[in-house]
């Protein structure tokens, strides 16, 4: 519930603390007192588009802060969370407006983005004005639904509907896929058939560059070799040495019984070391003197690798993986007519899935739309909407524009007298006759509303007497529920209301303030009294408030 609101610097109000209380509340006042300025204030905290005229005049800002109340079941809650707001019970709205346009929001004094400020707003606050947004076909099946208390069925079809959709999205790419690549299957081949003649090498490009850097310098290479095994070969060389050195050291060892055992070990090691060097060696030198290989060879072989990667737009290293790539492509052309069969037959699956839940959930609409209709009528005669009919429409949407809230499209039409036709209720009902509407509607969803307050802005326009207490009647109804708050100059109305404010001008210094006060007993049967008279209270009209009081604050 809307506990507190604080408006300073908007328009006539250069300060206002306003509390509100649990139930009905009315607010009244002369036309011009400034009603429409506490609305359009809270406006401003519940994140509706502001504007500079809005700003009293001669001061720089205008702040407006709304205190809620909200029990810790409500959905906002978690939503808050979400967002990363903390909150307890407790929800402060807050809205700041600049001269220069400029407006900042606020949650529990943390900075937010308008539209989430909008978001938060619309979950507490409903605002309904004699245009209400039951006026919009594409409301009504979500009104039914919450009506029906469907949101088990909406959930199994939601669900559902979201397996076929991915099961269709799957088989709709897949097939995509298919038909594109079917179209390049020649290219494919081909593109193929030149890695099998290339008959592509692990690491080819590094062993070609090597062989080819030995091919630059090979006359070197061929003297490196050359002086390098006469080094280690030569009948002076290290080989010959190393095995003197042996020899000499081992019969040294047996004179001495064991005195050169490691020096012989480290003579051992290093004689097999250079055996193995000179093996080494001498295989190299013969590879690569044996060699069919010419440098002109290794160069074309390194262009074709070269061409081929350049064609894929890839290094030579991930020519490999190119190959691998075309081998894929072409196996799924190959298994695409089994792929794309197994694939229709989850798609069917899950289409006939959702189609069943669809169809469950639009059996239980229907259902519920009867019911809703006769609740209707009842409502409609105490609001003098006795010839009133509502009649909900259900037509299947085509496949294409099926969606989480099942094939149906509901539409609420209307006939306000008898033998007319029915219709859409904008082009139908009159103002005054949507408004009764769309109240009616309200007290029978009452118990469905995620709302912490209701505010009804003149819903008795244009409508008296009996009609008006009517009104008055299923607002406090209403308020059981949640909190309600009716702007109105409609006195029956007012009388029902548990608590009751009023708004008045209230000049200073040649200007003007709007002001707004809590009636006690005695001025509310006088604010209940001018509304009857007008400006001249007579003893007749406060007899008159009276009884109107004592009818709307009977139990």
């Amino acid at each position: 519930m809307l506990q507190t609101l604080s408006i300073t610097n908007v328009v006539l109000i250069d300060q206002l603390n306003l509390e509100f209380k649990p139930g009905f509340g009315a607010l009244t006042g002369e036309t011009g007192a400034g009603k429409s300025i506490l609305l359009d204030a809270l406006g401003l905290a519940l994140g509706e588009r502001s504007n500079t005229s809005l700003i009293r005049p001669e001061e720089d800002q205008a702040i407006v802060t709304a205190e809620f109340l909200v029990n810790e079941t409500h959905p906002i809650h978690k939503f808050l969370n979400e967002q990363g707001l903390s909150a307890g019970d407790t929800i402060i709205l807050r809205r700041t407006l600049t001269k220069d346009g400029r407006s900042r929001a606020f949650v529990n004094d943390q900075t937010v983005s308008l539209n989430l400020l909008k978001t938060i707003g619309e979950m507490l606050v409903e605002i309904h004005g004699q245009f209400d947004h039951l006026l919009n076909a594409a409301t009504h099946r979500a009104v039914l639904d919450s009506f029906g208390s469907l949101e088990a069925l909406n959930f199994q079809t939601k669900e559902a509907f979201k397996a076929y959709k991915a099961a269709k999205q799957t088989y709709q790419n897949t097939q995509a896929k298919a038909e594109k690549q079917l179209k390049n299957q020649e290219y494919l081949q081909y593109c193929l058939s030149e890695f099998n003649d290339l008959n592509l090498q692990e690491n080819e490009e590094e062993i070609l560059l090597n062989k080819r850097i030995k091919f630059q310098n090979s006359a070197k290479l061929k003297d490196i070799y050359k002086s390098s095994l006469e080094a280690l070969s030569h009948e002076r060389g290290a080989e010959f040495l190393l095995l003197q050195a042996y020899k000499n050291i081992h019969k040294a060892n047996e004179i001495t019984h064991g005195t050169f055992d490691k020096i012989l070990i480290v003579l051992d090691r290093a004689l097999i070391e250079t055996s193995e060097a000179l093996r080494q060696l001498q295989t190299s030198f013969s590879l690569d003197t044996q060699s069919n290989e010419t440098l002109e060879s290794i160069e074309d072989r390194l262009y074709q690798l070269r061409s081929l990667a350049r064609k894929h737009d890839v290094s030579i290293t991930d020519l490999p993986t190119i190959k691998n790539k075309i081998e894929n492509d072409l196996m799924f052309i190959q298994d695409s007519e089994e792929t794309l069969k197994h694939l229709d037959e989850i798609l069917q699956k899950a289409r006939s899935v959702f189609k069943k839940n669809a169809e469950e959930l639009s059996n239980a609409r229907k259902k519920v739309a009867v019911k809703l209709e006769n609740k209707l009528t009842e409502e409609f005669l105490p609001l003098k909407l006795e010839n009133a009919k509502l009649k909900v429409l259900f037509s299947e949407l085509d496949e294409s524009n099926w969606n989480e809230s099942g094939y149906d499209h509901v539409q609420f039409n209307v006939s306000t007298n008898p033998g007319m036709p029915f219709g859409p209720l904008a082009k139908i009902a009159s103002g005054g006759e949507r408004s009764r509407l769309m109240l009616a509607l309200k007290v029978l969803l009452a118990n469905n509303t995620q709302n912490s307050l209701l505010i009804f802005d003149e819903i008795d326009a244009g409508v008296g007497g009996a009609v008006a207490s009517a009104i008055g009647q299923r607002l406090k109804r209403l308020s059981h529920q949640l909190q309600v708050l009716a702007i109105t100059h409609s006195p029956q109305v007012a009388s029902y209301a548990h608590y009751h404010m009023h708004a008045h001008k209230k000049s200073y210094f040649g200007g003007f303030q709007t002001k707004v006060s809590v009636l006690d007993d005695n001025e509310r049967r006088e604010e209940i009294a001018r509304m009857l008279a007008g400006a001249s209270i007579t003893a007749e009209a406060r007899a008159a408030a009276e009884q109107l009081l004592k009818t709307g604050t009977h139990p």
